[in-house]
């Protein structure tokens, strides 16, 4: 089953460069605007859509090595 996870990120151009990098390595990764600003954020979060746990960690394997930092947000997990 897919989970969605959301990432806070510190920039809405963070934000594009790791949908990018996560789109190049065939995840599904959507950037969106929250209604306020997150903690942390400049309240823009990368949405990836994962299968498992491996997947998870891949992503954010893939986002670290880019240099892009992000926070998970509460409630999510595979």
């Amino acid at each position: 089953m897919e989970k969605t996870i959301r990432y806070g990120v510190g920039s809405v151009s963070r934000a594009i460069q790791g949908q990018k990098v996560l789109q190049r390595n065939g995840f599904r990764a959507f950037v969106h605007r929250a209604s306020g600003k997150a903690a942390g954020g400049c309240g823009h979060t990368l949405w990836v859509t994962v299968e498992n746990e491996f997947r998870r960690a891949q992503a954010e394997r893939l986002l670290s090595a880019a240099g892009i930092r992000f926070t998970v947000q509460a409630g999510d997990g595979v």
